[in-house]
């Protein structure tokens, strides 16, 4: 788990997505999820609704690099041709 600031990013695996995904937490609240599931060109950015209702704020400059951490760390995990990851583990469950 990375963290920058108040933001914590974690690349993690979910049975309804085929590639990984990046949960982004604000301050322990789970704020956005990031899939790839069209590509990594094609990344999607869901934002989540706050448990109070109220809406987020952010410093775009923070919100930008919290972006681009996350899609960094998953290029550090795509997928690889030949089923593996870039870390040279398999990405074919055991």
């Amino acid at each position: 788990m990375d963290t920058l600031g108040d933001f914590r990013i974690q690349a993690m695996s979910d049975a309804d997505y085929d590639d990984l995904i990046v949960e982004v937490l604000h301050k322990g609240e789970f704020c956005l999820l990031i899939s790839q599931e069209a590509g990594f060109e094609d990344r999607r950015v869901a934002i989540q609704p706050r448990r109070d209702g109220q809406p987020w704020d952010f410093a775009m400059k923070d919100f930008q690099a919290v972006l681009e951490a996350a899609a960094s760390r998953l290029w550090e995990l795509r997928k690889q041709p030949g089923g593996s990851d870039a870390a040279g583990g398999s990405t074919v469950p055991n």
